[in-house]
């Protein structure tokens, strides 16, 4: 979803003793947000000469691309450069989280940037966020960011990441002027399936007339999710390439719910056997575990499979949940194996299965 200045989550978060982490699995949330903060000196040095300013604002720090300006940057959001990471892992500690999967804060997707500046742009975030992975001792892992807009300057940083130890990409789930299931992107897909990178579908602007007020975030979020999702299981994208590692966040927005007539209508256009395909290609999704509700999270589990359902929280935000193993928890009758499974060990598996 898109995060203002306005949404890091409370302090309250925060309060209270650490939770110790369980025997199992090491709990991974792997939809975590960062601003990688050695990025912000690259972009200081050689940003105007790239379409990206640094600003400081009376606010805080703003990133202008592409002419584009950011609301100010949640300090919490940073990864390095002190208070951003002592909070980041506090907050981990009270929640019992072992680990976080970060991904770039959406506000610095590169759009509307060109060729040359948005494949420098996307290499100085990424390599930023790699070297604070590294030097993480187990923390963080890391899901970098490509330049969706040029397919074969996405192709390129998408295998930059992989060399550089992280763990796949996020993006966004539309952009101005291009769709996921663009035929240009296909190559783009092939080289995520080839070497089994975990993709983060994120919406970056609400679908639909929802994108001025709080019904962004609750409808117009979970339907851009739903659509673009929806396209690719069109398309046969999972079946043409069953190795390609796809989370759908926030739940996976209203696609779950659609599921069946999603495939009831694929039949309509007239080539049988697609409405199975689309079921098919459900079945390889995961989903992470955001839904704001132990009746929908428990429906998650019966639709996908906890095999299919990872961690998620949405850090540092106020929309998101800062607690999200309480919400695993809070689930009746959970049987042991499939905890375990959603709070880490289906992520680990996807991690350890990436190929660098």
């Amino acid at each position: 979803m898109v995060h203002s200045a306005r949404n890091p989550a409370p302090d309250a978060q925060r309060s209270g003793a650490e939770r110790p982490i369980p025997a199992g699995p090491v709990p991974i949330d792997v939809h975590a947000h960062a601003v990688p903060g050695l990025a912000l000196a690259a972009l200081r040095a050689a940003g105007r000469r790239r379409e990206v300013e640094v600003l400081q604002m009376d606010a805080g720090i703003a990133v202008s691309v592409a002419g584009r300006v950011s609301p100010p940057i949640p300090p919490a959001l940073l990864t390095a450069n002190g208070e951003g990471a002592d909070r980041r892992t506090v907050a981990m500690d009270r929640a019992g989280i072992g680990c976080q999967l970060l991904s770039p804060w959406m506000e610095l997707t590169p759009v509307g940037m060109s060729g040359q500046a948005g494949r420098w742009y996307a290499a100085a975030i990424n390599e930023s966020l790699a070297a604070e992975v590294a030097d993480s001792a187990g923390r963080f892992e890391g899901l970098g960011m490509v330049p969706l807009t040029d397919p074969d300057g996405a192709v390129a940083e998408l295998h930059r990441c992989l060399d550089l130890g992280l763990a796949g990409v996020e993006i966004a789930t539309s952009l101005p002027g291009l769709r996921l299931d663009d035929a240009s992107l296909e190559p783009f897909w092939q080289a995520a399936s080839a070497r089994r990178a975990v993709v983060l579908l994120h919406p970056f602007r609400p679908f639909g007339g929802a994108q001025s007020d709080r019904l962004g975030d609750i409808v117009g979020n979970p339907a851009e999710t739903a659509v673009a999702v929806g396209r690719l299981l069109l398309d046969g994208l999972l079946d043409r390439l069953p190795e390609l590692r796809l989370c759908a966040v926030h739940g996976g927005g209203v696609l779950p719910y659609l599921a069946g007539r999603l495939a009831a209508m694929a039949e309509l256009d007239g080539r049988p056997g697609r409405g199975a395909t689309v079921t098919a290609g459900l079945d390889r999704l995961y989903f992470d575990s955001l839904t704001h509700s132990t009746r929908s999270l428990g429906w998650l589990l019966e639709f996908a499979g906890p095999g299919r359902v990872l961690l998620g929280s949405d850090y540092p935000f106020e929309t998101g949940c800062p607690d999200p193993l309480a919400s695993v928890d809070a689930l009746p009758a959970l049987a042991a194996a499939d905890r375990a499974a959603l709070v880490g060990g289906t992520a680990r598996r996807l991690l350890a299965d990436v190929r660098h």
